[in-house]
């Protein structure tokens, strides 16, 4: 039997491949500029693997043993090396490659930053401050 977690992440991914079949010839554009970028970014990391992932975080029930958090982690960290190796193979000087490198700069920033929270809440001068 087909989990419910591998049947999720096969729905993002048949969703992605039948976005890019029916959109692909009617999009006609240069993969390129910052249209391109934002539909590579699209139908690559978000639809076939963000989603899914936080899909299953926010629909997550208590049998499972991937805690939402780290559902949340792996998402954004995967998507923005995806979205950092999109950047790396865009040609210099073009618009896409700036918005591939903001996007991933916002994705692997923000992930950056919930570590720090959660690691500075998981303190000891932290814990330390909501005892009293």
């Amino acid at each position: 039997m087909v989990s419910r977690e591998t049947r999720v992440y096969l729905t993002g991914l048949a969703l992605s491949v039948t976005l890019v079949l029916l959109t692909g010839p009617v999009l006609d554009t240069d993969l390129n500029g910052a249209v391109g970028a934002l539909v590579n970014v699209l139908f690559f990391p978000v639809l076939p693997f963000l989603l899914p992932q936080l899909y299953l975080t926010v629909t997550g029930d208590e049998a499972e043993n991937v805690p939402p958090r780290t559902r949340v982690r792996v998402g954004f960290l995967v998507s923005g090396l995806v979205v950092a190796g999109l950047y790396a193979a865009a040609d210099s000087g073009t618009p896409g490659r700036l918005v591939l490198g903001v996007i991933a700069g916002v994705l692997l920033g923000s992930l950056f930053v919930h570590e720090m929270v959660l690691g500075y809440r998981s303190s000891s001068l932290f814990e330390d401050a909501n005892a009293e």
